[in-house]
């Protein structure tokens, strides 16, 4: 069954344990928002539903997922004592960024980051873990700070001032591009211009000659990219 809303917040306040909110195309207003329930929020598959909130906010979830939005938030998206959170083919653009505290557990799958005024993109905390997988990180001071959670990229792209703060070393990171040079030429990393087609106007495609092209985990699965995909997954989302 379906049933329409006139808001974002009223179909969070009806909805069920596992239920999905589905989305259509525009602009939600939310303002403080607190993701508190353990359901699937997702907009239409080109991307084209934005939340402009102050903060999102996923405290003491057991789980729940974000797909196919654009997050523009004046503040942060902060996820707090909160398991198995996955936003899915989403931007996140925050003032400060993404903050992962408290034993939290969060995946971002196919994001990009994109800088909206923060230092630093993702930070997590020491009893928290991240995954990073075919993300785009990019235009911040710092991209991932980690104060000794566990960190696992693969097939990113990171470019920012300083990439990567408080992983002492590769061993949860391959296949990633990486522009300040930490890890290259190890577990498939490299260090190189990403060569998007147009970061000053938030355009993160990737050039023809990208090195990012055809560069990630050759044992991942590259069904979702467009023909002509090199039959080899791209770093980057």
């Amino acid at each position: 069954a379906t049933y329409p809303y006139n808001t974002l917040i009223e179909g969070m306040n009806a909805a069920n344990d596992g239920d999905t909110i589905q989305l259509a195309s525009g602009g939600y207003p939310i303002g403080l928002f607190n993701f508190d329930k353990p359901v699937t929020i997702v907009g239409p598959e080109d991307g084209s539903a934005i939340l402009y909130s102050t903060s999102l906010n996923a405290t003491d979830l057991v789980w729940g997922e974000l797909a196919n939005v654009t997050l523009s938030a004046s503040m942060r998206n902060n996820i707090d004592n909160s398991r198995n959170i996955v936003y899915r083919n989403c931007v996140i653009a925050t003032l400060n960024g993404s903050v992962i505290s408290g034993d939290s557990k969060v995946s971002f799958i196919n994001c990009v980051h994109q800088h909206a005024g923060s230092k630093t993109a993702i930070s997590i905390d020491s009893s928290s873990e991240l995954t990073v997988l075919n993300n785009t990180i990019a235009g911040f001071d710092q991209g991932i700070d980690n104060s000794g959670g566990t960190v696992t990229i693969r097939n990113s792209i990171l470019a920012n001032s300083v990439d990567l703060l408080g992983i002492p070393d590769a061993s949860g990171i391959s296949y990633t591009l990486i522009s300040d040079g930490q890890f290259a030429g190890e577990n498939g990393n490299i260090n190189a211009d990403p060569l998007f087609m147009d970061a000053a106007n938030d355009d993160w495609h990737l050039q023809a000659g990208s090195p990012a092209v055809d560069a990630g985990d050759p044992l991942d699965d590259y069904a979702d990219e467009t023909l002509q995909n090199g039959c080899r997954i791209n770093m980057g989302a």
